[in-house]
């Protein structure tokens, strides 16, 4: 061989080696970048599940001479976010506080420390010893604000005279889970008559994102005849709505700009715990397409009704209507069936509207009977809630067939947890020109057609306000 190809040779065989060496350098940069992506990955998540259980604190009262030396104990935020305040008794009831706290913030929590009316005993949140945000008995929470990053809400139990009890702070900034709250301009909100007279009254709408309240700022408009007191963050004052057809009235706020926010909160009159009937509450990006965030009625309280992108979505669109969804007795449900007959006045007019493949949506009636076959458990059975809100009476079972599709109640199994007891053997189709859906023992009748008693039969005979049906959700 001449020297030209001893010399191409070795030209070829040094890019091979190259190649090779730049191969291996590769390779051996990409295992160590995995390596190192696989261990930050790893850090990362044993930090941040360490960091969230940190976040979370319980304190008690303190003793006598504890106070003395310093009454508070100091909660500092290492995170940004939503955190709730969960101020509870030695009984198990409880109050609680939602605040947006920035990282680096100092809050200063009094358990126990002092007494005041009546010497009951203080249990509250500071954010400084000199500025005192108290969580009990505190009637215009609103107007104290915490620079407009807080709002407080009463769950349930008592509001005043917690006694031995705790303050549990809690780090509620999860990931976002209804989208429903994404890409919101504007609010509105529909009200129809209440269950104490005929009027619709707003008192306040909150938006809230990242703790600040876009609501304050934002323009309303509507069937009222002023819009100052639905947003100057008091929840006291009172807007009167002018009535239209079947007295729904509705009202909207535009933010100005689209957010992706976190809470939408609305008050309306609650001094006597009224419940507003048909409510809905709709967001839209443009004025034009809303989508239904919440039409589901709850006695009015001091805590307002709230949506939030934390949560599970409050209601579930199938066909044509948006259906409410709930959490009770630790499980989701959807509610398939609503009917306030208003003692007689608001019946059913045909069967076909019960049973809509659409979904079938008027003033007090609404039915998605039809999607029932969507809601199976298990080995192709049904779990059940029937509700009397008025009465504050249910009764929750389990039943083996579709009962829209078959005049047979089919095995059922009574729910050990019920606060209606009468006898039952489960739901059924039926032709009868009285009922469109009836149990055996001609209660708990679904879209009754009329009846000559000025109502519909249900719970232990005659109702004469509201029935609704719920199926468990997966």
């Amino acid at each position: 061989m001449n020297k030209k190809g001893f010399a191409v040779t070795g030209i070829v065989y040094t890019l091979m080696v190259v190649f090779i060496i730049l191969i291996i350098t590769l390779l051996a940069m990409f295992s160590d970048r995995k390596n190192l992506l696989d261990e930050l990955k790893e850090r990362v998540l044993n930090d941040v599940n360490t960091y969230d259980q940190a976040l979370n604190m319980s304190y008690g009262p303190k003793t006598a001479s504890e106070v003395i030396t310093n009454p508070y104990y100091e909660y500092p935020v290492k995170v940004k976010g939503y955190y709730d305040f969960y101020v509870q008794s030695a009984d198990g009831s409880y109050v609680k506080a939602t605040f947006y706290l920035k990282e680096g913030e100092k809050i200063y929590i009094k358990v126990g420390s002092r007494t005041y009316n009546s010497g009951k005993t203080e249990i509250a949140i500071n954010e400084q010893t000199n500025k005192l945000l108290e969580v009990i008995n505190n009637t215009n929470y609103l107007m104290n604000k915490f620079e407009r990053r807080m709002f407080v809400g009463i769950v349930s139990g008592k509001e005043t005279g917690i006694t031995e009890g705790k303050v549990d702070i809690i780090y509620s900034n999860n990931k976002r889970q209804n989208t429903d709250l994404n890409r919101v301009r504007y609010v509105k909100e529909c009200l129809y008559s209440n269950s104490a007279d005929e009027r619709n009254e707003w008192a306040e709408i909150i938006v809230l994102k990242n703790g600040l309240n876009y609501a304050t700022d934002a323009i309303i408009t509507g069937d009222v005849d002023n819009t100052i007191n639905i947003n100057d963050d008091n929840i006291y004052s009172l807007v009167s709505a002018n009535l239209e057809n079947d007295n729904k009235a509705c009202i909207t706020v535009d933010l100005g700009n689209m957010y992706d926010v976190d809470y939408i909160y609305t008050w309306h009159n609650f001094s006597d715990k009224r419940t507003y009937y048909e409510r809905e509450l709709s967001v839209s990006s443009d004025d034009t397409n809303y989508r239904v965030i919440d039409n589901y009625e709850v006695p009015e309280s001091e805590q307002g009704i709230g949506v939030s992108a934390f949560e599970q979505a409050k209601v579930l669109v199938l066909g044509d209507v948006a259906f409410p969804i709930k959490r009770y007795d630790g499980k989701t449900w959807i509610r398939l069936f609503h009917h306030n007959n208003r003692s007689g006045s608001v019946l059913w007019d045909a069967r076909d509207q019960v049973l809509n493949n659409k979904g079938y949506k008027a003033p007090y009636k609404v039915s998605g009977l039809s999607f029932l076959k969507n809601f199976t458990r298990g080995s192709g059975y049904y779990e059940l809630l029937i509700e009397y809100p008025e009465l504050n009476k249910r009764f929750t079972w389990t039943q083996q067939n579709n009962f829209t599709e078959s005049s047979t109640p089919g095995t059922y199994i009574k729910s050990p947890s019920n606060d209606v007891d009468i006898n039952f053997s489960g739901l059924q189709k039926s032709d009868s020109i009285n009922t469109v859906i009836s149990s055996t023992n001609n209660k708990y009748h679904i879209g009754a057609l009329h009846s000559t008693d000025g109502g519909i039969e249900g719970y232990d005979g005659i109702i004469t306000g509201t029935v609704d049906l719920w199926a468990r959700v997966n």
